[in-house]
């Protein structure tokens, strides 16, 4: 059987957060389909951060993780997949608030390359 190859390009997604004055963020990685730089970390009150998700897969994409900020935490995801019939991907993404203390979790994404190979942009927020 022959695998279906759709670009020749590595698709990325650009992953922005941001965070709003509380105490620091940390990070903690659940799963990420590709490679990730700069490797994700601590976000001080008020800043932001970014990192780039590499795939090594052209029709799925996907990446999971959680950062934290003191009982606050953020369970984020995101994923592109692409019909292998018509060529057409999907984007997902979610914020959801997993800890003791309810929070705001964000997720929207930004930009979209509607062309091979499907690069897109999300961002997340923790309040």
């Amino acid at each position: 059987m022959q695998k279906t190859r759709l670009s020749v390009a590595s698709p990325i997604a650009t992953i922005k957060l941001r965070r709003s004055p509380n105490p620091q963020a940390g990070y903690i990685c659940e799963y990420f389909s590709g490679s990730v730089a700069p490797t994700p970390g601590t976000i001080q009150p008020s800043a932001a951060t970014a990192f780039v998700l590499t795939s090594g897969a052209d029709i799925v994409s996907g990446m999971r993780f959680v950062y934290t900020s003191g009982t606050k935490k953020c369970r984020f995801a995101a994923s592109r997949t692409v019909n292998v019939s018509t060529k057409v991907p999907s984007f997902t993404k979610t914020g959801t608030s997993i800890g003791s203390t309810r929070a705001t979790c964000n997720a929207t994404i930004t930009a979209v390359q509607t062309s091979l190979p499907y690069n897109y942009t999300v961002e997340f927020e923790i309040k």
